[in-house]
């Protein structure tokens, strides 16, 4: 005869699972460390107005922490600043990348994140912010 689990018994989650529900937990608390409270650091823009910014905040946040750094105001605002580059030169995307990494720098990184931060960052800006 079968034995049938006890009815008592929880179901033991399987490892999807619980890697699932820590990427939740850990999305949340990185989407709410970057929009809870965050300043523009020393900008009079405050932090994330609208749904697509604190997507693109949180997404930074996942690229690298240190690019938003506790201050999503200057993120914020840097983006702005690389649409504009992306505005003025739509073909160039060399130019654009390079741009991006010279903008986007953080105290542990004064010369940038690299060409391929600095692209992944140049494509979030145009797809979250640049509308």
């Amino acid at each position: 005869m079968p034995r049938t689990p006890h009815p008592r018994r929880r179901p033991v989650p399987t490892r999807k699972k619980v890697a699932f529900v820590l990427w939740l937990v850990l999305a949340f608390h990185l989407i709410r460390s970057a929009t809870g409270g965050a300043t523009g650091g020393g900008d009079d823009r405050p932090g994330p107005r609208t749904e697509a910014e604190s997507v693109y905040i949180a997404a930074l946040y996942l690229l690298d922490a240190d690019i938003v750094h506790r201050e999503a105001g200057r993120a914020l605002s840097r983006a702005e600043e690389q649409c504009e580059v992306i505005a003025d030169r739509p073909h160039d995307t060399e130019y654009q990348v390079r741009s991006a990494e010279r903008r986007f720098t953080a105290p542990g990184h004064p010369d940038g994140f690299g060409f391929e931060t600095a692209a992944l960052i140049n494509d979030l800006t145009r797809e979250h912010i640049c509308t």
